[in-house]
């Protein structure tokens, strides 16, 4: 049987990822702003979230939400194959918790851009910034 072409593929279930220095180049792109500028706007905003979160224990942003430093407890690993126990020590983490949804009067979520419905409020997702105690 051959192959199919890309056309005649089912679409991939997973969702399109995208790279911050991507996404923030785009966004300088569509504001008339240099890219390199708005790339060092956003990571140095990102370091000064992160950095607060860490030495005050949550960074709380209006309209987007909560970062916050979660500690971690040293854990053992056990690899099956060969039998044997690893130590994994404990540290520091940044996790995001996203704001609820806004609702009008009448209960019903409110829609920031015209187009959209009402979303369901994301789970807290953990970044990669971590450091071993």
């Amino acid at each position: 049987m051959p192959t199919p072409a890309p056309q005649q593929r089912k679409p991939s279930k997973r969702r399109t990822r995208y790279s911050a220095n991507a996404v923030v180049r785009k966004e300088a792109e569509l504001m008339n702003i240099s890219p390199e500028f708005g790339v060092a706007l956003f990571f140095n905003l990102m370091n000064r979230v992160v950095s607060s979160a860490m030495v005050n224990g949550e960074c709380w942003i209006q309209g987007i939400g909560t970062f916050k430093r979660t500690e971690y407890a040293a854990r053992r690993r056990h690899n099956p194959r060969t039998g044997q126990i690893d130590l994994i020590p404990g540290g520091e983490k940044i996790t995001f918790h996203p704001i609820k949804p806004r609702k009008a009067k009448d209960g019903t979520p409110v829609a920031t851009e015209p187009g959209l419905g009402a979303r369901k409020r994301p789970q807290a997702i953990t970044s990669s910034v971590h450091r071993l105690k």
